[in-house]
């Protein structure tokens, strides 16, 4: 049986770029994303995310997440 690993990543954009943010993300999340929301306080955009290994979280943090031109900083929550 695969446990799947969920996590809860927080983002902070740049002012009034979080629709760009959730589109962009909606668009290039491999699957890997169950749901994105806007939000109100420190960070902008909530990101609910299932992978395989925490490995597989890593690859999409560093190389999807990050790589999104109006992201400023991610927070990742891992649910156990």
């Amino acid at each position: 049986m695969i446990r799947v690993i969920t996590a809860f990543i927080l983002a902070m954009t740049k002012p009034g770029r979080e629709n760009e943010v959730l589109d962009e993300i909606a668009s290039g999340s491999n699957g890997c994303i169950k749901g994105a929301w806007p939000t109100y306080g420190d960070y902008d955009v909530v990101i609910k995310a299932e992978v395989e290994s925490l490995d597989n979280l890593s690859e999409f943090v560093l190389n999807n997440l990050r790589s999104v031109p109006n992201i400023l900083s991610t927070s990742v929550l891992i649910g156990v």
